[in-house]
């Protein structure tokens, strides 16, 4: 009787757990990703930090339009591959929407942030992916991340800092990154309405 009760818990678990993930990338679904980063306490030592990005792909419409939609989705696997590989199974991945997604790195050190960032972005715009067509393929990224040794439970806060710098990543040519802390976010009034995603 334990045994059964014990495996219906963990199937029931289970089930739970998958329909909160995305079933395309295997990243969690915004609610969830939200929910996770939110539960975030400070961490451990002030000189290890969370690592937040949030990144956007480049042209997806265009990879849509030409090499149509399962091209697409492809391309979204692809960049989920590279980003499961280059984090930790702790570390928090999730699909915000469309070719927006989120990630937060734990416990990485203060002095290795901006190294960690370009390596992820440099990796993703150098590896290759086949089409539906069998033609090869890349994807280019722009990135903001900000990092904080802090509680993660003002996200929103953060993410509207993180969505700003986006947009100046894209509004100045895309694949690149910024630093949403430290480097200057300038965005007319009508920065939302020009940018093409």
């Amino acid at each position: 009787l334990v045994l059964v009760l014990y495996g219906s818990f963990y199937f029931k678990r289970k089930a739970m757990s998958n329909a909160e993930k995305d079933l395309l990338t295997g990243a969690w679904n915004r609610a969830a990703a939200i929910r996770n980063i939110r539960k975030l306490p400070k961490t451990e030592a002030p000189d290890l930090h969370y690592v937040v990005i949030l990144l956007d792909l480049d042209d997806f419409k265009r990879i849509n339009d030409t090499y149509g939609h399962p091209t697409g989705d492809l391309a979204l696997t692809h960049l989920a591959e590279i980003v499961k590989a280059h984090s930790s199974q702790d570390d928090i991945f999730g699909r915000l929407g469309g070719e927006e997604f989120v990630i937060v790195l734990k416990n990485v050190d203060e002095l290795d942030v901006k190294e960690r960032v370009e390596n992820l972005h440099r990796t993703i715009g150098s590896l290759t992916f086949e089409a539906e067509n069998h033609e090869k393929l890349s994807i280019t990224a722009s990135f903001s991340y900000l990092s904080t040794p802090k509680s993660l439970a003002d996200f929103d806060e953060l993410y509207s800092i993180l969505d700003q710098a986006l947009y100046q990543v894209k509004m100045n040519g895309k694949n690149s990154t910024i630093d949403a802390f430290n480097e200057p976010i300038i965005l007319p009034t009508t920065a939302y309405a020009s940018v093409q995603p």
